[in-house]
């Protein structure tokens, strides 16, 4: 993403910007990871991919699973799924056409601010 400023830049003024384009487009980028996330998660009852939540607070977000066997199911790299994938949250987080989506979400709440 580029970022083309012109004129007179008043820091303070874009530093709030910036702050304000962190709050409100974090949870839209947040849920993005969790759409990708459940397209990659097992199922075989649906109560995984429904225990996923993405949440925010503040400048943080996090996106969960509660399924009490949601950390074995990720981490096992053994087990074969006839649907999904182990390591399905890490695998969406690290892909570049979602990390890509989400950066996009900030830029239009940036844009938006300024």
């Amino acid at each position: 993403m580029t970022i083309k400023i012109t004129g007179k830049l008043d820091i303070e003024k874009a530093a709030r910007a910036v702050d304000r384009a962190c709050l409100s487009g974090l949870p839209e980028a947040a849920e993005l990871l969790l759409s990708e996330s459940n397209v990659r998660v097992p199922v075989k009852t649906g109560a995984l991919r429904d225990s996923g939540e993405a949440k925010c607070e503040g400048r943080s977000a996090a996106v969960t699973y509660s399924a009490p066997y949601a950390v074995p199911v990720h981490e096992n790299l053994l087990s074969h799924h006839t649907v999904g994938e182990a390591k399905f949250l890490e695998h969406a987080a690290n892909s570049p056409a979602v990390q890509r989506e989400m950066a996009e979400a900030l830029g239009r709440a940036l844009r938006k601010e300024m």
